[in-house]
C-alpha cells in the first residue's frame, strides 16, 4: 500500500507539472488556452477513479500520457483552411485521441496484472 501511495504522489505531480508546462510554457507552440485544462480535468478524473479502485498502472499511464500525447500531437498535427477561410489546426484532436489511447493501454495493463495475480 505504501508503494502505491508513492506511485500516486509522483504520478499526480507529473500530471500537474505537465499541465503547467504544456499550458503556459508551450503556449506559443499550440496557442490553446482551454484545451490543456480540459485534458487535465479528464485525466484528473480518471486518476481519482483509479485511486478509488487502488490501481497501480493507470495513474502512471495517465500522468506520463499527458506530455507524451502532447508531443505526438505536435509531431502529427495537421491543418489548413476551412471553407470560410479560417485557419484550422488539429493538434487538439491528435492530443486527445493519443491521450485516451495511452490511458486505455494503462487500463489493459492494469487488468492483465490483476488477472495474472489472481
Amino acid at each position: 500500500m505504501k508503494k502505491n501511495k508513492t506511485i500516486w504522489i509522483i504520478s499526480g505531480a507529473i500530471l500537474l507539472l505537465s499541465y503547467v508546462v504544456c499550458r503556459y510554457g508551450l503556449l506559443d507552440l499550440h496557442g490553446m488556452h482551454d484545451w490543456p485544462l480540459v485534458l487535465l480535468i479528464a485525466g484528473g478524473l480518471i486518476f481519482l477513479i483509479s485511486l478509488v479502485f487502488k490501481c497501480r498502472y493507470i495513474p502512471i499511464f495517465t500522468a506520463v500520457g499527458y506530455p507524451a500525447a502532447f508531443a505526438v500531437g505536435v509531431i502529427f498535427q495537421w491543418g489548413g483552411m476551412d471553407p470560410r477561410g479560417w485557419v484550422i489546426n488539429r493538434l487538439w484532436l491528435v492530443w486527445m485521441v493519443t491521450y485516451l489511447c495511452v490511458i486505455a493501454a494503462g487500463g489493459i495493463v492494469e487488468g492483465m496484472t490483476r488477472k495474472r495475480s489472481k
